[in-house]
């Protein structure tokens, strides 16, 4: 999977390099959202359902349909690498933590 699809979709770019929010949170937004257009299930008590809800209906109204899941594998390989990457959790415990973390998150990508 490549980056360049993000020189198919400048907006997409555009939206991650805004920095008023939080990386994470721009993230698991854009999930969430990508999700909710391919119609897959977005539980409502999601933490992040608020903010996915706040992204403006226009950010990915240029993106073609065969792209959203492209785009959604996408975003959560970048969200993995950031926790994988981060320093919070450092000791020998977070190593394995992390690997759990982006467990769970790698189910985002998945249709049900």
């Amino acid at each position: 999977m490549s980056f360049t699809i993000f020189k198919k979709y400048p907006e997409v770019n555009a939206y991650l390099s805004d920095t008023s929010t939080p990386i994470f949170i721009k993230l698991m937004a854009i999930i969430l959202f990508i999700r909710q257009k391919l119609d897959y299930t977005v539980d409502k008590s999601e933490i992040f359902y608020n903010d996915a809800a706040k992204l403006d209906p226009q950010l990915l109204y240029n993106v073609e349909k065969d792209d959203l899941p492209m785009l959604l594998e996408l975003f959560v390989r970048i969200i993995c690498d950031y926790v994988s990457d981060t320093d919070v959790l450092e000791d020998d415990e977070g190593v394995e933590t992390k690997q759990k973390i982006c467990g769970r998150l790698q189910i985002y990508a998945i249709a049900n």
